[in-house]
């Protein structure tokens, strides 16, 4: 039996925290296996891959489907596995849809910045910010409204929007998604807003963020093949 999963690598197929080289499949198609040692240790020992809706923590250069079998542990937002292999890469990422994602990401903050003004009495500056049609405006206005502001956490907000606007223009959809889900932990509720048990509004748009990249590139869920 063999599991499906997802593996987010630097360029040229490289582990991000360890830099381990992985074997891609050729025009030969099927790979070796990699064997890991038992006992499975979280950041430890075993391979390390992820559910579609754990993508949003592991952004790096390129997505692979992997494939893994013996035994699996899940362990905090990682699948670790005793034997793991690349599949295929997945197609669009990031090329355009790491663009797309980026820019929805942003204008995500940008919005929790707009509700933040409007909620602080800020009306003008929540004007300026939410008539913005383009990325770089929202620079401009977000900037010029953290010294105008006198709420510090309309400030924040506003700090927030013009970094998701600033990692997007540097193509770093992990800073981008990092600042997002800090911005939505930061704003405040909407009106009758609930969480459930101990889930908090960072993890809630880390979610978002996971179904947007599961959907937009077309990624299977982890399944037994």
């Amino acid at each position: 039996m063999t599991i499906r999963a997802y593996k987010f690598l630097t360029p040229g197929s490289r582990s991000p925290f360890t830099g381990h080289q992985w074997e891609v499949p050729g025009a030969t198609g099927e790979v070796g296996w990699g064997v890991a040692e038992l006992p499975l240790r979280h950041c430890e020992n075993g391979w390390h891959v992820c559910q579609p809706e754990h993508l949003s923590y592991w952004l790096a250069a390129e997505l692979w489907e992997v494939e893994l079998s013996g035994e699996v542990m899940k362990m905090g937002c990682s699948l670790v596995a005793e034997r793991a292999r690349l599949n295929r890469r997945v197609p669009g990422w990031p090329d355009r849809i790491g663009a797309a994602f980026m820019a929805a990401c942003a204008w995500r903050v940008r919005d929790l910045a707009v509700r933040e003004a409007r909620r602080a009495g800020a009306a003008e500056l929540a004007d300026r910010l939410a008539a913005c049609a383009e990325l770089g405006a929202v620079t401009a206005v977000a900037s010029a409204g953290q010294e105008q502001v006198g709420d510090d956490e309309v400030a924040a907000m506003f700090g927030y929007a013009e970094d998701a606007v600033t990692y997007t223009n540097d193509g770093d959809p992990a800073a981008v998604a990092y600042v997002a889900a800090h911005a939505a932990d930061r704003a405040s509720p909407e009106p009758g807003q609930r969480l459930l048990g101990n889930v908090t509004p960072f993890q809630l748009e880390r979610v978002w963020q996971a179904q947007w990249l599961t959907k937009t590139l077309g990624l299977a869920e982890v399944a037994d093949g």
